[in-house]
């Protein structure tokens, strides 16, 4: 997984809002003189998450963050909606398979350490919206089903309000058109989640199309009153978005935030059929595996990551590729790049240039997202 620029969205954030905020409003207006929807965690009406809470009126500064500010500041900067965050997380996640979370965290399968792992999932997400569902399931922590059924309760609460906010912000509000454009000024050229597919933008009779998916990071389904913020659009290969993620409770890695950096990589193992031409990258005889570190703060992101988009799997079609970076690396070793240095200062190329020109790839950290495989080609050249 590779991270993404985020100043793409800032800049063009502005803009965003001045397309989307109208219909917002307008819609939020027709909720408000209808007959009022009561948000059931709070007992008042729904349309207060979009108010100011000292006038009642509605925050038209907050209608502009929850379009175009990253999420993490418009929950820190609005009480309510980091309980709405929260809360959506809590049930969206919630549907986790405890002994598979225990042996991802490197703990033993036994009742107190399953307790313990779902008080310590709720203590995550909790929030004084689900006070009174706590108070109902006091012993939810005790065995899956009474922790279902806790999460079941927020779950139908948290339908009821989805279901009105889906009056006043909701993506089938934006049509397909614009959905074309915001994809191609994100500018995102590869496939952030599996690094493998071009995802580029075209003109057809005037109009820009693309070939990307435009993927809600948090589900359209779930996360219903951030379905049109931009932070939540990341840009993907139709695979990765439509037949890997889906809208499966992963808690993933978040590519504004990071990628998987130096925290997983790709190596190559010899086997049992490796032979010196293995070395040499004259055979497709080895492993080709990807590992990460456990104790990375982001461990079990990067391993669900891993998971959901079955990077391990998929990129097993790419040895070829790596037999010839293999190749490519033993042909330039040391004593021919001394003669092949003095051509490259004659012609004054970077050490970017001279990647480049010798795999195909510029190999630098900052530059992985704008060519296919280019996570791979680092970790098999640089770090292998």
């Amino acid at each position: 997984m590779i991270q993404l620029d985020q100043t793409p969205l800032l800049t063009n954030g502005p803009q965003y809002c001045n397309k989307m905020r109208g219909e917002m409003i307008n819609r939020y207006n027709r909720a408000k003189v209808a007959t009022p929807i009561t948000n059931p965690f709070t007992g008042s009406a729904f349309t207060t998450l979009w108010e100011d809470d000292a006038s009642g009126l509605l925050h038209t500064g907050f209608v502009d963050d929850l379009l175009s500010s990253p999420m993490e500041t418009t929950c820190s900067s609005y009480p309510q909606i980091d309980c709405y965050m929260k809360t959506c997380k809590l049930v969206y996640f919630g549907s986790f398979q405890i002994d598979d979370e225990l042996n991802k965290a490197g703990k033993a399968i036994s009742k107190p350490n399953r307790e313990n792992y779902r008080r310590d999932f709720l203590s995550r997400y909790d929030n004084s919206w689900i006070s009174s569902h706590k108070a109902r399931h006091q012993s939810y922590f005790q065995n899956n089903i009474l922790f279902r059924n806790f999460i079941q309760d927020v779950k139908r609460d948290l339908k009821t309000l989805n279901q009105a906010i889906s009056g006043v912000t909701d993506y089938d509000f934006m049509d397909a058109d614009y959905r074309h454009e915001i994809l191609s000024r994100i500018g995102t050229e590869v496939c952030p989640y599996c690094n493998r597919q071009y995802i580029t933008h075209y003109d057809e009779d005037g109009t820009t199309k693309t070939t990307a998916d435009l993927d809600h990071f948090h589900p359209n389904s779930a996360f219903k009153l951030f379905s049109l913020s931009l932070f939540n659009f990341v840009p993907s290969c139709q695979i990765c978005n439509s037949r890997f993620k889906l809208a499966k409770c992963y808690d993933i890695v978040y590519p504004y935030h990071r990628g998987f950096d130096e925290s997983a990589w790709f190596k190559v193992q010899l086997n049992g059929n490796s032979t010196v031409d293995t070395l040499t990258g004259n055979s497709t005889h080895f492993d080709l595996d990807l590992e990460f570190d456990s104790t990375s703060t982001y461990a079990v992101q990067i391993q669900n990551s891993m998971e959901l988009f079955n990077l391990a799997k998929v990129y097993q079609s790419h040895k070829e590729y790596v037999r010839e970076l293999l190749y490519k690396k033993h042909a330039y070793a040391k004593t021919y790049q001394d003669d092949m240095q003095k051509l490259f200062n004659t012609m004054k190329l970077s050490e970017e240039q001279i990647n480049l020109f010798l795999y195909g790839n510029k190999l630098l950290p900052e530059k992985l997202s704008m060519r296919p495989l280019s996570k791979l080609a680092y970790d098999v050249i640089i770090k292998g």
